[in-house]
């Protein structure tokens, strides 16, 4: 079996496809859901950035609200999530079963707080 990789193009393009499929989705009240312009420069931005400081993610899916999770099985010595939301970036450390969550703020546009940058370039390489 080949082993594929993914590269941050094809994140990019995947992104643009859940964002289009969260215009239909509704949640279990019957609202409409969809990712607004924030989240939707909030992933765009990660991306770009992270394209430069970490290793490609392994997979990109949606979240439970409109937000986007980005996963490293790879990474060492853990597996790693980053879920990108309108006004922040939560980064995930699974341990053993338990996950270490520590929050980031950031808005589009602005620049990355300089603990999730010292995290990239440390968990994710």
């Amino acid at each position: 079996m080949t082993d594929i990789r993914r590269t941050w193009n094809d994140l990019r393009l995947e992104a643009g496809r859940l964002f289009q499929s969260f215009v239909t989705r509704e949640t279990h009240e019957g609202a409409q859901m969809a990712f607004d312009v924030e989240t939707i420069g909030n992933v765009r931005d990660f991306i770009n950035y992270a394209e430069a400081n970490s290793p490609v993610a392994d997979e990109i899916m949606p979240g439970y609200w409109p937000t986007i999770r980005l996963y490293w099985s790879r990474a060492e010595p853990h597996a790693v999530e980053i879920e990108i939301f309108d006004d922040h970036f939560e980064f995930r450390r699974l341990i053993d079963r338990v996950v270490d969550i520590s929050h980031f703020d950031h808005s589009p546009g602005q620049p990355f707080p300089t603990e999730l940058d010292a995290i990239l370039r440390t968990e994710l390489r």
